[in-house]
């Protein structure tokens, strides 16, 4: 990018975009590492890598909504073993949040919490229900 005098490197592409936007929700989720679908479908073996759904979202500058997966291989032992021990029950509630049957979702986060306390991303998720479960009732 540039002129004559001038020229800087930078990249400009639809992926740079998607994992920056990606890398955000890490922090909005409280989990380490996060990871479209696109790149556990090019994994040779998923079998190989530990990871849960964590839903479909919109992101800026994108017009589907794109799956998003946290990937579990950077976390401790322990945190590995429970949130796989759970992985069923918060895929579950990530589905119903989906559907956006958020008080069921509600429910179904809050029973992940209580077998796991330590679930970061299930406790942003059971916050975020809770609040479009109010915004529902209020409106």
């Amino acid at each position: 990018i540039g002129e004559e005098k001038r020229m800087e490197g930078t990249v400009i592409s639809d992926s740079v975009n998607l994992a920056s936007r990606v890398e955000g929700l890490t922090k909005e989720l409280g989990a380490q590492l996060l990871v479209t679908q696109s790149v556990i479908s090019g994994l040779e073996s998923p079998d190989s890598c530990k990871y849960r759904f964590m839903g479909s979202t919109r992101v800026k500058g994108k017009r589907a909504e794109v799956e998003i997966y946290e990937i579990l291989d950077g976390l401790s032992k322990d945190r590995i073993e429970a949130a796989l021990r759970t992985r069923g029950a918060f895929e579950e509630a990530v589905r119903l949040m989906d559907a956006r049957r958020h008080s069921e979702a509600c429910r179904a986060f809050e029973k992940v919490v209580a077998l796991d306390p330590l679930d970061v991303p299930a406790q942003r998720l059971a916050e975020r229900c809770r609040g479009l479960c109010e915004a529902k009732s209020a409106g």
